[in-house]
């Protein structure tokens, strides 16, 4: 949480930095930001959820036991972020953004294109 609330502050500055006096404010209105190596996260929990729909408690036990040995096994890639896709509340900070073609992540060797 910390990590998208940094990244929409940067954001605004940038889309904010060239205003003139009494212009309005461009803000963002959502990140959502994709960790590496989540993809195999989804998939099991998405056989997990069939599992739970059908009420099979040995194939959910089995699937949250290769789970928990995923992540443990992945937690340092888990943290790293790879994308952000970003939502403008407005064209103007929308086209601002635009201008920027890269924005470093906070804390991260990654940009956003």
């Amino acid at each position: 949480m910390r990590l998208k609330m940094s990244l929409i502050e940067n954001i605004e500055e940038l889309m904010n930095r060239h205003n003139q006096r009494g212009e309005a404010r461009n803000q963002v209105a959502d990140v959502t930001i994709v960790f590496k190596n989540t993809s195999q996260i989804v998939d099991i929990l998405k056989h997990r959820g069939d599992a739970l729909q059908n009420g099979d408690k040995i194939k959910r036990a089995k699937l949250d036991k290769k789970l928990n040995k995923y992540i443990k096994a992945n937690r340092d890639t888990l943290r790293e972020p790879m994308q952000a896709f970003i939502t403008c509340e407005t064209r103007v900070g929308y086209q601002r953004l635009l201008k920027n073609n890269m924005i470093k992540l906070y804390g991260s060797s990654k940009f956003v294109r």
